[in-house]
């Protein structure tokens, strides 16, 4: 009898690592249908955006789309960059400073950031090897979570902050949440795996792939208290580490 329970289980394990695996499949023989349809999509409103432009003889009302058409733009290099990294698994790289960077990513999410947020940025004077659209990506979605995951706390604190140590850089992205429950820690990097009663669940795992295609390392920090000393912030729950060896440069 617990030879049939641990078979029966093994089983059922492994029934649910080939469909997990299907689901991965699945989703690849998709992108490049919806990477087709996206960019329509974008050149439909992109052109509806400029001939408004155009035609617009307000001030405020060219400045708003002008705005829009820099956000289709970064939209189309964003794509575009993800096609050559889905069809070739490489990524053009270039030295660009972090603080520029994390200025990109915080204005990626300006439209969910509300007047009741404090935002902490704390980043050093550094220059880091990265693809700068890929990789302020990543930076989009940890920031973008962190933002959702302070929609019903009392106190609501996000921030990012970055060091310089023993020849590697630092990123931290944090905030004043209601943190992550221990079971599932383990499951936060799985494609299959979300908290919110929305989205695919897909936002961390396309971040581990990026920060993967720079040889950069991402963890979920249990220890709090000790970044939260180091970078002398108030109290987060949530705490999300970059590593990035700095080495990478001098390739």
């Amino acid at each position: 009898m617990k030879k049939e329970k641990k078979l029966a289980k093994r089983v059922k394990k492994q029934n649910k690592k080939i469909k997990d695996l299907s689901n991965v499949i699945e989703v690849g023989l998709m992108v490049p249908s919806v990477i087709h349809d996206i960019r329509g999509y974008l050149s439909i409103i992109k052109a509806q955006a400029q001939l408004a432009n155009n035609e617009s003889s307000e001030e405020k009302t060219k400045v708003r789309l002008k705005k829009i058409l820099e956000q289709i733009n970064s939209i189309e290099e964003l794509i575009e960059e993800f096609r050559q990294f889905y069809k070739y698994g490489e990524l053009e790289r270039r030295e660009i400073k972090l603080s520029e960077l994390v200025d990109q990513a915080l204005t990626g999410v300006s439209h969910k950031i509300k007047s009741d947020i404090n935002i902490i940025k704390d980043i050093s004077d550094s220059t880091i090897l990265v693809n700068r659209i890929m990789f302020r990506q990543a930076l989009v979605n940890l920031l973008s979570n962190a933002i959702d995951a302070i929609d019903q706390s009392d106190k609501k604190i996000i921030g990012i902050a970055s060091r310089n140590i023993n020849g590697k850089t630092y990123i931290w992205i944090f905030d004043s949440g209601t943190g992550v429950p221990k079971n599932i820690v383990s499951k936060m990097f799985n494609t299959s795996f979300t908290t919110k009663d929305h989205g695919t669940g897909l936002g961390l795992i396309i971040t581990k792939k990026i920060l993967d295609a720079h040889k950069a390392k991402i963890r979920y920090v249990q220890n709090t208290q000790k970044i939260q000393n180091m970078l002398n912030v108030p109290e987060v729950k949530t705490i999300f580490e970059i590593e990035i060896t700095d080495e990478e440069k001098n390739e």
